[in-house]
């Protein structure tokens, strides 16, 4: 072979051979790369998913506004709002935690959700002690009792409630009534704790009342409970009223035996 023609066939070896040594290691090196990328950019969004711890801190300010502190994978998108469905604030994330300020939400919780990648993460918030809220000066009409009152949010029906007067016991004065809840879209549990409930009878005296059955009502069921009046008289009956209040609602939402 010519000495021209040899080096010609070397020189296409060596090419040959740098490219199979090279370009393996290049491929590793950008394979193990985009991996780190993805693994670091998910590892946290995927840990949030299944712990839902999101928020690290929350402060009551001297303006009484909120204050809330949170983690989650940077370029995710988040938003908050209040049990009432009132928007408090939503955006992207620049860096691995946020803080957003000058909240007022109207309820006692709120709910942080975020997404990443397609992953969605939610958080019910409790607001410290501290935080006040104002709440309307006009009462609500009262429900008559075996008509369904729908508690309305800024977008969605949150929850149903319904009274029915059952009956009444005359030979120890007590009366029942039945009360059914369906949570419709409400974030919480639907909370049924005798210190929610108030009553008075159709002359406007407070009435001691007993509960038998559910405390709650979780999102997207539907419980009954009963509640008793105790040591009324029949005359008492008609006008009584029952009062739902939680420190989340807007407002009491009174229910009136017609």
């Amino acid at each position: 072979m010519k000495p021209y023609s040899r080096r010609i066939v070397n020189e296409f070896f060596r090419k040959k051979l740098y490219l199979y040594i090279v370009f393996p290691i290049i491929a590793v090196a950008v394979a193990v790369t985009l991996a780190k990328n993805f693994f670091e950019g998910n590892t946290e969004a995927a840990h949030l998913n299944q712990s839902g711890n999101l928020v690290k801190r929350v402060v009551v300010t001297g303006d009484n506004t909120i204050q809330i502190s949170f983690v989650s994978p940077r370029k995710s998108s988040y938003v908050i709002t209040d049990l009432n469905e009132k928007r408090l604030v939503s955006g992207m994330t620049d860096t691995s935690r946020t803080i957003v300020k000058d909240l007022t939400p109207s309820s006692f919780k709120v709910v942080l959700r975020t997404e990443h990648n397609g992953r969605k993460v939610k958080e019910i918030v409790k607001i410290p002690k501290g935080y006040t809220i104002a709440r309307s000066a006009i009462s609500r009409k009262p429900v008559p009792m075996a008509s369904e009152f729908t508690y309305q949010g800024r977008v969605h029906g949150l929850f149903r409630m319904k009274i029915n007067f059952q009956g009444q016991k005359v030979s120890s004065n007590q009366a029942t009534f039945k009360v059914s809840v369906r949570n419709l879209n409400y974030e919480t549990p639907v909370e049924l704790k005798p210190q929610y409930f108030t009553a008075s009878n159709g002359e406007g005296k407070v009435v001691k009342i007993s509960f038998r059955g559910n405390d709650s009502v979780p999102l997207g069921q539907e419980k009954v409970f009963w509640i008793s009046f105790k040591e009324i008289n029949s005359n008492e009956i008609s006008g009584a009223v029952i009062t739902y209040n939680t420190p989340d609602l807007d407002r009491p939402i009174p229910f009136i035996n017609e």
